[in-house]
């Protein structure tokens, strides 16, 4: 309930507007609010007549003296293609020399603050407080082939800093034999990159259509996000990208549920809670579930997947279980048949017996043990994973907080069936690798660990600090370390570009005792990614990354 008061004039307007955040719309496949983004009724103004907007019809879009009104959107005519020969290309290794797109067209914006006042860039903001949110939308795409796996996939020339907060997005949607499309979908994150460089984006969005459907069409947009999280002091630098080439759509010859997540939703390297170097770290997520704008960092307590069948899901639920996944209920645990496959290696040595193996993994009732099982020739518990809120996609994992201790290394992926019998699995530290052979994925599986691996241990006075995961990084340092006869400790910095709180400034709790007390050397690879290390002032990256620094290098 909302109230005003006001000196008496002769007339008074009232205006109510409703800003949209860029976050929880009703089509990002998070959150479905059934009633739309706002709900008005009842205004009263007192002395005057109450105005509940009850004789009107449904769609009306005037009432008595009131009225909709709907600012024009800023942006969409500035989408346009252009011919790579008259784009600033700096990629030193792949040039694009054909038509492109680019948000450019009619900008006096310039790239002049990157050192090419010829170059057009992506407009600012103009007068009445908009920025700029332009897209391109593919004609229909005929779902060709079979399989449950779809992916997206595109070009992008990416020289978007962080700072300017300039996004490149992507959107699917399918479409009935009838002509009737269904909601936007995505995974309602931006994308950026400062690179200077082609960058072949690949997303799986077979958990976002309906493959029933003969179609399904591709959106991809740039947006800027200065009115949201930009800042006053600073004045950002736009340059002329993204720029969009060579979209195509694929489907694997895969059956069975589909998978798909955000790295930094998986479970995070950490330390003792304790600041001890031998006690027990929580199984955590990387990402804190404190609002960005907070400088509160608390990690998210479980681990968040997304599984569904496109083929055998109910939209509508599912007439004996209600449930709208497809997935297959366990007759025995109850819940549906969704697990994570664990695999704990304390020490240097696999658990096949004790509290880290088998039903001591579990954490009722949400998690309960399923059974032991073997694959890629190693033993793994397998976990029932329960729904996360009350979304029909969306699962979830977690453990208990005092199992696993210094030493642990957890290896985990996840498997599931469908109401079809059909069982896939999926693997990797981003749930990009999905596969029916569970032996491919045991192999692929990902891991987190409980730092130092072995305290006071020859040859472990090195930590590797990973703030390039999954980019590449690590294996150039692999063999480096392999050749000169050491093994590090490593820890892996999950979606390093989210800025999520997940580098070590986020984990560790007493620098002397777990850094200095077990490590000589700190080696942190950034890579050329933004951001790098955090000093605990901006919601950018949440961890004080420059503090843990310095008192390790002061003692």
């Amino acid at each position: 309930m909302h109230t005003a008061s006001y000196p008496v004039p002769s007339s008074v307007k009232v205006r109510l507007r409703f800003d949209a955040d860029g976050g929880w719309s009703d089509e990002d496949g998070l959150y479905d609010s059934h009633a739309g983004p706002v709900v008005i009724d009842n205004l009263v103004v007192e002395g005057l007549a109450l105005e509940d907007f009850e004789d009107e019809a449904v769609g009306a879009t005037t009432a008595a003296d009131w009225e909709s009104y709907l600012i024009p959107g800023y942006g969409s005519s500035n989408m346009a293609m252009f011919s790579g020969f008259s784009q600033l290309q700096e990629d030193a290794c792949a040039k694009n020399m054909s038509c492109l797109w680019a948000a450019i067209f009619g900008s006096t914006e310039t790239y002049a603050c990157g050192g090419f006042p010829q170059q057009a860039a992506v407009p600012k903001g103009d007068a009445q407080g908009q920025y700029l949110h332009a897209e391109i939308l593919s004609p229909p795409i005929p779902l060709a082939g079979t399989g449950n796996v779809v992916n997206l996939e595109f070009s992008v020339y990416r020289d978007l800093e962080i700072e300017a907060y300039v996004f490149y997005l992507w959107d699917i949607r399918t479409v009935a034999p009838n002509g009737c499309a269904s909601r936007w979908r995505s995974r309602n994150l931006p994308y950026w990159g400062q690179q200077k460089d082609w960058f072949v984006a690949t997303f799986p969005v077979g958990d976002l259509i309906d493959l029933s459907h003969e179609t399904m069409q591709v959106r991809l947009g740039v947006f800027d996000g200065w009115g949201i999280w930009g800042g006053l002091a600073y004045v950002p630098c736009h340059s002329h990208a993204p720029l969009f080439d060579n979209v195509r759509v694929y489907r694997v010859d895969i059956f069975g549920p589909t998978f798909a997540g955000r790295d930094y939703e998986q479970f995070q390297d950490t330390f003792p809670t304790d600041g001890s170097d031998t006690g027990t770290g929580r199984a955590d997520a990387a990402v804190s579930w404190q609002a960005d704008a907070s400088m509160t960092n608390v990690p998210a307590d479980s681990a968040t997947l997304i599984c569904v069948d496109g083929l055998t899901r109910y939209p509508a639920g599912d007439p004996v279980t209600g449930d709208k996944s497809g997935l297959a209920v366990d007759p025995v645990l109850g819940g549906w048949q969704i697990y994570c496959w664990v695999r704990v290696i304390d020490s240097g040595v696999p658990q096949v017996a004790g509290p880290k193996f088998g039903a001591g993994l579990q954490e009722l009732p949400r998690y309960p043990f399923k059974d032991t099982q073997v694959a890629d020739g190693k033993t793994w518990t397998r976990i029932r994973c329960d729904r996360a809120s009350n979304s029909a996609s969306r699962w979830r994992i977690d453990f208990p907080d005092a199992l696993f201790t210094a030493g642990d290394v957890v290896e985990f992926f996840y498997g599931a069936t469908s109401t079809s019998g059909l069982t896939s699995y999926c693997s990797g530290n981003s749930l990009n690798y999905v596969q029916s052979d569970v032996d491919v994925a045991a192999a692929a599986a990902s891991e987190f660990t409980i730092l130092p691996l072995a305290p006071g241990s020859p040859g472990t006075d090195i930590l590797y600090v990973d703030g390039m995961d999954g980019r590449g990084a690590q294996v150039y340092w692999d063999t480096a370390f392999e050749q000169l006869g050491t093994t590090p400790d490593r820890y892996d910095v999950r979606a390093p570009t989210s800025g999520v709180g997940n580098r070590p400034g986020g984990r560790v709790t007493d620098v002397v005792t777990q850094l200095n007390g077990n490590y000589k050397v700190i080696l942190w690879d950034c890579g050329d990614i933004t951001p790098t290390l955090g000093d605990g002032t901006s919601s950018t990256e949440k961890s004080d990354d420059y503090a843990l620094i310095n008192t390790f290098l002061a003692n």
